[in-house]
């Protein structure tokens, strides 16, 4: 059977925080960033707008660590966290890889209802970090 294809994500957060009479430290505010447990959750597949797979973890072909998730189409996979003050946040970033589509997405929605897309051209079998 040959390779997967489609993309893998691991996406950080990091905020800045700092406690009285400490150092700044980063802290990834998501659960599960990399895929690490082999389990999508607490991620979850939030649009499908087709495609023949579904989001799903798989071992097959993680950038780092054992796992990685993946799909076949056009589905927007989400977490949901605590708002956190956008003066806080240090990175938003994370790796992709899609061999099957130029097009890609970060979607961002916020607290106060609205809501924001980044899109960007990204077509290749190596993983790119943004």
């Amino acid at each position: 059977m040959g390779k997967a294809k489609g993309v893998y994500m691991k996406l950080i957060i990091a905020i800045v925080g700092a406690a009285a009479g400490t150092a700044s430290a980063q802290v990834n505010v998501l659960e599960n960033p990399g895929f690490e447990s082999g389990s999508l959750a607490p991620w979850y597949q939030h649009s499908d707008f087709g495609g023949a797979e579904d989001w799903n973890v798989t071992g097959a072909d993680a950038h780092t660590g054992s796992f990685s998730a993946t799909d076949l189409g056009n589905k927007l996979i989400a977490q949901d966290f605590d708002p956190i003050p956008t003066e806080d946040i240090l990175e938003l970033s994370g790796w992709v890889r899609n061999p099957e589509s130029s097009v890609n997405a970060f979607f961002f929605a916020y607290s106060d209802g609205s809501d924001e897309q980044w899109t960007f051209s990204h077509s290749s079998t190596d993983g790119t970090f943004f």
